[in-house]
């Protein structure tokens, strides 16, 4: 029994690892944009797409990663990516042209995008329901804790050690994690699937989650949350460090004050699971993304443009992210045990996915104002409103009253 509890102590330390990981690679630069813009002289839109191109690689590498750790166990899926990862963050550090930066940025992606989903299914091995919930909540809380210093930290390498002094310290990382992964992660897939990298399983399977509503619709509302952080880390520098003239030092410590409510989200999330039923707490969630997007647009036109009209509805947004990110994702994985690491990187591909996407449109169209991020806001608030009902609470609805009748009969 206790070495049961160490072993999951153990296994949730290393999860946290992973997923901080994960969050370093695709945050700690942001506040460095304007200056590879800068150093480069190249266009805004060249570089926010060093944030684009990561997004690309990383959404890509779901879809590759499940299956493979269905079929040859989650470990040392993990221990490859985590070398493409390290690898490709010399790449960036020493890249002499901006397409060299953004070819590893996609490196970059492909290798980290295993330590996004691989620890929602080794979670998956282990627990379940609402359980996992409860487990992923608190780690996430932890992990957006550490996060949130990360822009402040990015800021600080970019002062000290120029741009390309982020891209040394993901590599450090990156390696720091996979000699972690090799000496203390247990292989937690008991079962290998010999048939999860057969095309015609995987096409099944895809078609099996596709064919459910409500996993649809958690996919959507999480890659709303997800597109809302990338889309403010690629807006928000060129708004406050060009227009509002905030030095990098300055803009990271704004960062990790917005930061802080994507950790505020994450705790009420925990909070609010054991009390309430997850859709809830994601319609909280979708509601807040709305709102922030309604006092900022109200507040453009009623104020002129300051720091406050940006970060207060930024913050509410961030909560709302917050809100969706543990709980979509327990929600969608829940019917799919049998094929975890299939679906959590499935999920997380369409994910991140809807991100790379959005993404892509703002940069390739140099969206920089405060009022394309006030209706970006209002935009993605309605979509996963729309999502949520149609998707999520409809097929809820339909699955009780089916269960109900079930019963009555």
């Amino acid at each position: 029994m206790k070495n049961d509890a160490v072993l999951s102590y153990k296994i949730s330390i290393i999860i946290f690892i992973l997923s901080v990981c994960s969050a370093l690679f695709s945050d700690l630069y942001v506040s460095s944009l304007p200056i590879i813009a800068s150093y480069f002289k190249c266009s805004i839109n060249l570089s926010q797409g060093t944030v684009t191109c990561f997004l690309c690689g990383f959404a890509l590498g779901q879809y590759i990663y499940g299956s493979l750790s269905d079929r040859y166990g989650r470990r040392k899926i993990i221990m490859i990516a985590l070398l493409i990862a390290s690898f490709s963050s010399i790449v960036c550090a020493d890249s002499a042209t901006i397409y060299t930066l953004l070819a590893g940025r996609f490196c970059q992606g492909i290798g980290v995008a295993a330590c996004l989903s691989l620890p929602r299914a080794i979670l998956r091995d282990i627990y379940s329901g609402e359980q996992m919930a409860k487990i992923s909540s608190s780690v996430s809380a932890s992990v957006e804790l550490v996060i949130t210093f990360a822009p402040a930290i990015g800021g600080y390498l970019t002062y000290y050690g120029g741009w390309r002094g982020n891209f040394y310290f993901l590599f450090v990382f990156a390696f720091l994690a996979l000699c972690i992964v090799y000496c203390h992660l247990p292989e937690t897939n008991k079962e290998f699937n010999v048939e999860a990298t057969n095309v015609q399983r995987i096409k099944k399977n895809y078609q099996r989650m596709l064919a459910n509503r409500k996993f649809l619709g958690y996919a959507i509302c999480s890659s709303v949350g997800y597109s809302l952080l990338m889309i403010y880390f690629s807006i928000s520098p060129f708004i406050l460090q060009n227009n509002l003239h905030f030095s990098v030092n300055e803009y990271g410590l704004i960062l990790l004050l917005t930061s802080l409510m994507l950790v505020f989200g994450a705790f009420l999330s925990s909070y609010f699971v054991s009390r309430f039923n997850i859709n809830l707490v994601i319609l909280a969630g979708v509601t807040c993304i709305t709102l922030a997007g309604i006092f900022m647009l109200i507040g453009f036109f009623q104020f002129s443009i300051n720091v406050y009209l940006i970060i207060i509805p930024s913050m509410l947004s961030i909560i709302g992210a917050g809100l969706l990110f543990s709980n979509c994702s327990a929600g969608a994985l829940h019917e799919f045990a049998d094929i975890a690491g299939t679906a959590s990187s499935f999920y997380s591909g369409l994910q991140i996915a809807g991100a790379f996407i959005i993404t892509y449109f703002i940069s390739s169209i140099g969206l920089k104002s405060v009022l394309a991020l006030a209706i970006i806001y209002l935009i993605l608030g309605i979509i996963s409103y729309l999502a949520y009902y149609f998707l999520i609470y409809v097929a809820a609805t339909r699955s009780f009253c089916f269960q109900i009748k079930l019963d009555t009969d």
